[in-house]
């Protein structure tokens, strides 16, 4: 079997979500400075010309969340076609893979739906007896996120016990929804990802 390419570089790394990630370029200015986007994999850390020209890069990077980031050499496979390498990772990582002519990844989904549906009529039969207790509490969550997807903090922006059908069946009608939220003094550009909740189980 042949050995796979490797060559040495320097990268900038830091801790995201208890991660190791990389510095994998620039997408935006904040504050008049670069504002970097991270990926874990490696392959894909911006390359560096030694320690000094990390340096300068840091120094006019935006660093609004404190990040501590390290300068270090790591050694790289060797990839000719990047956009194919990341396409066969998402594979491997989403479980699309066939068995019997099925996918296994759409065969799980549908196991999944079965049992919530079982859960829901068992639940929902067990509260038949009392109709007079029928209240929910509800949450509003943002989760806040990179441009490139990466997570960074979640917020609770509303929660509430409410028992009157018609304020419910709002709210039971109201889908996830994505935002692209601009810079502020405190935060930078990012994106934003709003749900609510009914008693705990996120509302689709």
């Amino acid at each position: 079997m042949k050995k796979q390419q490797t060559k040495s570089i320097t990268a900038i790394a830091t801790t995201v979500n208890n991660h190791k990630t990389y510095i994998s370029g620039q997408s935006t200015r904040y504050d008049g400075k670069l504002l970097p986007n991270y990926n874990t994999d490696p392959v894909h850390a911006k390359e560096f010309d030694g320690e000094q020209d990390a340096q300068t890069y840091l120094s006019n990077v935006a660093n609004p969340l404190d990040r501590v980031f390290e300068i270090l050499t790591i050694d790289i496979p060797v990839i000719k076609d990047l956009k194919k390498y990341d396409r066969d990772n998402k594979r491997q990582l989403t479980g699309h893979r066939y068995q019997g002519g099925i996918r296994e990844g759409a065969r799980i989904r549908g196991l999944i739906s079965i049992i919530v549906l079982i859960v829901i009529t068992s639940c929902s039969k067990s509260q038949l007896p009392q109709p007079k207790q029928s209240y929910a509490v509800y949450h509003l969550y943002a989760e806040h996120y990179t441009l490139d997807t990466l997570f960074i903090k979640k917020y609770t922006l509303w929660h509430d016990t409410l028992f009157r059908k018609q304020e419910q069946q709002k709210l039971d009608t109201i889908p996830p929804r994505w935002y692209l939220m601009c810079t502020t003094e405190k935060l930078p550009l990012r994106l934003e990802y709003w749900y609510y909740t009914r008693n705990g189980i996120k509302i689709q």
